[in-house]
């Protein structure tokens, strides 16, 4: 796929709720597989969630800052979906 016009590709910040027991390395390896631009992972903190999600009452952020296009996010959020630990 090309780049858009000018060069440049948006920006994109996603934010994911991960199962704590989770090492973040199954979304750093999807997102670098996907993404074809820079991609920036960050782990952020572990927190009590004010909800169950899949019978968890904690979970881990994940912050992923990635240049790329509409498709490639897509296609990253239907990846991501299938994935049980995210």
């Amino acid at each position: 796929m090309s780049k858009p016009i000018g060069g440049q590709m948006p920006k994109y910040e996603i934010m994911l709720i991960v199962d704590p027991s989770t090492t973040g390395k199954v979304v750093e390896n999807l997102s670098k597989n996907t993404f074809k631009g820079s991609v920036n992972f960050k782990v952020m903190e572990r927190t009590e969630l004010a909800y169950e999600i899949n019978k968890s009452k904690t979970g881990k952020y994940l912050l992923l800052n990635v240049e790329a296009n509409g498709e490639d996010v897509a296609e990253f959020t239907r990846k991501i979906n299938i994935e049980k630990t995210v």
